[in-house]
């Protein structure tokens, strides 16, 4: 993607404590996002039902793999295309 800043992308942990112990953990990638002048933070989502939830993971390791993925432009969600063959007489417009 010429032209166009790379993304930045972190990692967030998420402890539910219940009488001052952390029960469970989980992690999310966040990436920054700008609207006008303001920067903000946007978690990486996926479609759920009828609503999108954000994409947790129960290990850190599992979350560096999907940033990883992101950093590399990879499609996570939804379908891709590509033309894989055709007339060998066409040609682009």
């Amino acid at each position: 993607m010429e032209g166009k800043k790379d993304k930045v992308y972190r990692i967030v942990e998420n402890n539910w404590h219940e009488r001052g112990k952390i029960r469970t953990t989980n992690y999310h990638v966040e990436v920054q996002k700008k609207f006008l002048w303001k920067k903000y933070w946007s978690s990486i989502k996926e479609d759920y039902w009828d609503h999108k939830r954000t994409i947790e993971f129960k290990t850190i390791e599992e979350a560096q793999i999907l940033l990883e993925k992101l950093k590399s432009a990879e499609r996570i969600n939804g379908w891709s295309e590509r033309v894989v063959g055709g007339d060998p007489r066409f040609e682009k417009i």
